[in-house]
């Protein structure tokens, strides 16, 4: 664990988005030929909910566009920040001040960190604030002073850098003064010592040009199918790929997933069915009727048959009239699927 104080680069608060993002990419003079973030932090552990390693290290490489950091919801996390911080500082009677500088570490010169503040309490201790604007929805994985993983881990990265030992978030989803949280968090030398190992490993893959298996940082299966699909949007004509026999095992489990799929579609469309058969039972009882009522001194059933209507633009009708409006807003959209099919050889 580095005790060594980090280096200020540069006063972010003049900078355009622009300036910004170039700054976070190759620091202020663009000198740095790799570096590493907070954000990035979730994304090799394979704990980001929207990125992939690989689609990381392709961002890092040029060789991939990176979303915009001036997408809606980030422009109002930022906007939200002041109010956030004075949540936070009513939540908790600390003092918080916003820090605007962009620090480089102090052994590794491709850590960077951009903070949102700090904070000082009563009784003198210093630490590094995080403020977070969430909705209703995501406001239960804060609920008891739990901290959501890909979160902490960011935070620590920061304590890492700036060489600080001590942590706390102001999580906000309402108006109310109920609707925020601020857990702390401790530096921990163990959970740094991993951190540190993904960093150098994923600066050693760029600086040696070598893309990260997606299964090294283990993110979540429909995440990472999704991300290789969008790395590898077509097949390009290429010729029949031959697998090496080290790939045997996952063919098989492939095989016997895909047919045990098959078989529970199987059954959901027969019970799908005979539900069809009673619901069409019950419409003919109900006939012009939208809810239904049965009630015993054990049950009660609800029943709704409620018509719903929804205004949807006709294609027959749009291309019948107004074909070159219809052109117009044609879209081509890619898509890959996978499929395996299971043959015994004849012996």
């Amino acid at each position: 664990m580095s005790r060594r104080e980090p280096k200020i680069l540069c006063d972010t608060s003049k900078m355009t988005t622009e300036e910004w993002e170039q700054a976070r990419q190759h620091g202020p003079n663009g000198t740095i030929s790799y570096t590493i973030g907070g954000s990035d932090i979730p994304v090799l552990f394979g704990l980001d909910p929207w990125k992939t390693a690989p689609e990381l290290w392709l961002e890092k490489k040029g060789r991939n566009k990176t979303a915009p950091s001036s997408s809606y919801v980030l422009m109002m996390g930022h906007l939200l920040e002041p109010v956030v911080r004075w949540a936070a500082e009513e939540s908790t009677g600390f003092k918080i001040v916003p820090d605007h500088h962009m620090y480089q570490h102090a052994d590794f010169p491709w850590m960077l960190a951009n903070v949102d503040g700090r904070y000082l309490q009563p009784d003198g201790i210093t630490g590094i604030f995080e403020a977070k604007s969430l909705s209703y929805r995501s406001a239960s994985a804060w609920a008891g002073g739990n901290i959501p993983v890909n979160y902490e881990l960011q935070l620590r990265f920061y304590l890492a850098v700036l060489n600080c030992d001590h942590g706390m978030f102001g999580a906000m989803w309402g108006n109310h003064s109920t609707d925020i949280v601020c857990p702390h968090l401790e530096r921990d030398s163990q959970i740094e010592a991993q951190i540190y190992d993904r960093c150098e490993r994923f600066i050693w893959s760029l600086e040696n040009d070598k893309q990260p298996q997606m299964e090294e940082s283990n993110p979540p299966a429909d995440l990472a199918l999704r991300a290789l699909k969008d790395m590898y949007p077509a097949s390009n004509g290429l010729p029949q790929l031959y697998l090496p026999s080290s790939e045997l095992e996952i063919c098989r489990r492939m095989a016997q997933v895909s047919d045990e799929i098959k078989a529970e579609k199987e059954k959901v469309a027969a019970l799908e069915n005979i539900y069809s058969g009673l619901c069409a039972h019950m419409a003919e009882i109900m006939k012009d009727y939208e809810h239904a009522v049965l009630e015993t001194a054990e049950d009660r059933f609800l029943i709704d048959y409620a018509e719903k209507k929804r205004k949807s633009v006709s294609s027959d009708t749009l291309k019948r009239y107004y074909p070159q409006v219809y052109e117009d807003c044609l879209q081509v959209k890619t898509s890959r699927s996978m499929s395996i099919t299971h043959e015994k050889r004849r012996k």
